[in-house]
This record gives C-alpha cells, structure tokens and sequence, in this order.
C-alpha cells in the first residue's frame, strides 16, 4: 500500500508539472486565457493530490507497528514484604523468612 502511495503521487505531480507546463503554452498557441485557466489549475490539482499521497505514504511508514520479533522488555514485579517482630530479639524479620536475620533464632510458627 505505502509503495503504490508513493507511485501515485509521483505520477501526479509528474502530470500536474506537465498540465501546468501545458496551460503556459496554451497562451502561445492562441487557445485563450480560458484554456490556459483550466490546464492550469487542473494542474496544481494534480501536484497538490501527489503531495498528499506521498505525505500519506511516509507518513504509514514512521506509523507501522512493531513486528512480533522485537523484544519485549520484562516488566519488573514489585513484591510487598511483610515485616514481623523476632519473638527473641525484637527485631523485624520478613514474616515468610525461618530465622531471624538479627538473632538467628528459628522462627516458632502459630
């Protein structure tokens, strides 16, 4: 899609040069004013519809999403710890740990 965007507006605007080239020509070669208007300003037309499509198709290319292969960045797991007194020392001690970091006394469950 982002490839034929950008054959499009190229197209376009080589069309939209050569029909405002065309309308100046037109003076020349005594087809009046009203000729020259509308070669003219179908001309700028056709640039202004290139730009657009290849604006268009630069634009989907910074747009794109990641593809499936890009690494995923481990997301980091916040644990809350309960703190529980050391029934020996007094100390604080994760309520999960067996011993008492301060004491080294084992933990009495119940």
């Amino acid at each position: 899609m982002v490839n034929v965007l950008r054959i499009v507006g190229v197209v376009l605007i080589l069309l939209g040069g050569l029909f405002s080239i065309a309308s100046m020509g037109d003076l020349g070669n005594g087809y009046g004013l009203q000729q020259a208007m509308i070669d003219g300003v179908g001309g700028m037309a056709l640039l202004v519809v290139g730009v657009v499509c290849l604006y268009l198709s630069y634009r989907r290319i910074v747009s794109v999403k990641p593809s499936s292969t890009e690494i995923v960045r481990e997301r980091e797991i916040i644990k809350e710890v309960v703190m529980i007194p050391c029934r020996y020392c007094g100390g604080l001690m994760p309520q999960a740990s067996t011993f008492c970091p301060n004491c080294g006394a084992r933990r009495q469950s119940g």
